[in-house]
């Protein structure tokens, strides 16, 4: 047997991402935990960028965390003064109605015996929308050289979009249990909706998700739901209020509901998921947003939903930094995630993973061909349906010899999505190989 046989079942030395989506790291987990733990002698300031879902395990509930150093986020830079002029509008007059000027633009609240204030009127009438989501997927992790399979939750938030059962949250609330880059379960994961009122527990599915934005619309088989007032994100300015609904700290405490106001528009933070590094253009909140609120709706004092909120700032530093997505960016592309189930870049993708320590000095020396090598295929993409399999090695793209990761990459730039291409690859079965010609119609690199 030789090296390249011996390494197949250590394929994560190879790992290098040719879609240009990294693979998640199981252990980035406990490194983020340990690094929380630790003492902070060596770094004046930790930021802690938290995606708002609860992880059970064993009966806890923990928040994700993303460490980001001071480099990382500008924080001076970030809470600076907004640009944006807002011309203030005389204070109304009490009268037997809450009156709300905005803009010049006057809007009434009735505070009726079930609402004493503009706050739980508004409350009464999004709790309605407001759904909890668990996400169940299963589990591998490594102890003392055997690996152990076992089954894990999160809860998250999410906010009805349509009467006939369209649910939109995080994407980071369910892709634990979505194998990668696709809309398909992993074995035994599964996606439950919870819904005020109704004894029903859902299962989901999910239409599309997008990464970079952190966004999933799901799918229920239910009718008449109450759909949430969507607003309008564009308008929003500094210092009007801005009420926060979900579940913090899961399901259990179901619909919470915290107050604060729109604390700055258009920070820029720096998030890691599927996709790489991603900056996300958010609306900052002091209204309180912890592990569990990720998917559920930010809305104004007229009940609307103006953001999806998605991350927190934690810190012993700083507090009442909480951050959501803005709606407007989220309705640009639902049309896409319905009718594809992801949103488009419009680059060719083939849908693999490349291992970078496959050279042409290693391939000699394991009498191999000089290619590139194959150690992911992407569920249901583009190289699964042509009938790429890992450790395939890829040696010629439409005819064109291939020997390294730019040789392929110039080579799929050539064509567009949809392009039909044949792909040589050389397979190995254990003593000998054969080499195949492959018909591959290359997809789109997704959001």
């Amino acid at each position: 047997m030789n090296d390249f046989e011996k390494n197949k079942n250590d394929i994560n030395h190879f790992y290098n991402s040719y879609t240009n989506n990294n693979l998640k790291d199981k252990n980035d987990k406990e490194s983020m935990n340990s690094k929380k733990k630790s003492g902070s002698k060596a770094i004046k300031m930790i930021l802690v960028v938290v995606l708002c879902l609860t992880i059970g395990a064993s009966g806890s509930i923990a928040g994700i965390g993303y460490f980001l150093s001071v480099n990382d986020v500008n924080i001076k830079e970030m809470l600076s003064p907004s640009t944006q002029v807002v011309e203030t509008a005389p204070t109304p007059q009490p009268t037997e109605e809450s009156k709300i000027i905005t803009n010049e633009v006057i809007k009434t609240i009735e505070i009726t015996e079930q609402a004493n204030s503009p706050i739980s009127a508004v409350a009464i009438k999004v709790i309605p929308s407001v759904v909890g989501i668990r996400t169940t997927f299963p589990v591998n992790t490594s102890r003392y050289y055997f690996n152990e399979n076992s089954i894990s939750s999160g809860e998250g938030s999410g906010f009805v979009y349509s009467s006939d059962g369209y649910i939109l949250t995080n994407n980071h609330v369910i892709e634990e249990a979505l194998d990668f880059n696709t809309n398909e379960f992993k074995d035994e994961a599964k996606i439950e909706v919870f819904i005020e009122g109704d004894d029903t527990v859902y299962e989901a599915t999910v239409i599309g998700r997008n990464a970079t934005l952190d966004v999933a619309l799901l799918k229920i088989d239910a009718t008449g739901l109450i759909a949430a007032d969507i607003g309008n994100s564009d308008d929003i300015v500094i210092g009007e209020t801005a009420i926060a609904i979900g579940n913090p700290g899961g399901i259990q405490y179901m619909n919470s509901v915290t107050a604060g106001i729109i604390s700055g528009l258009n920070r820029e933070i720096l998030k890691n998921n599927n996709q790489g590094e991603t900056n996300l253009n958010l609306i900052q909140t002091d209204a309180a947003i912890n592990p569990g609120n990720s998917g559920g709706p930010l809305v104004n004092i007229f009940g609307e939903v103006i953001g999806i909120n998605t991350i927190k700032i934690a810190s012993v530093e700083f507090e009442g930094l909480g951050f959501a997505i803005p709606i407007n960016s989220v309705i640009a592309m639902i049309d896409e995630l319905e009718e594809v189930g992801y949103v488009s870049t419009g680059n060719p993708s083939i849908g693999i993973t490349l291992g970078p320590t496959f050279t042409k000095e290693y391939a000699e020396e394991n009498n191999l061909p000089e290619g590139v090598l194959v150690i992911n295929v992407s569920a249901y993409g583009p190289a699964d349906l042509a009938g790429i399999k890992v450790f395939d090695i890829i040696t010629e793209f439409n005819g064109v010899d291939i020997k390294t990761f730019d040789e392929l990459e110039t080579e799929k730039y050539k064509y567009e999505p949809g392009d039909q291409v044949t792909v040589k690859v050389y397979r190995t079965d254990g003593e000998s190989g054969e080499y195949l010609i492959l018909e591959l119609t290359l997809g789109a690199t997704r959001e």
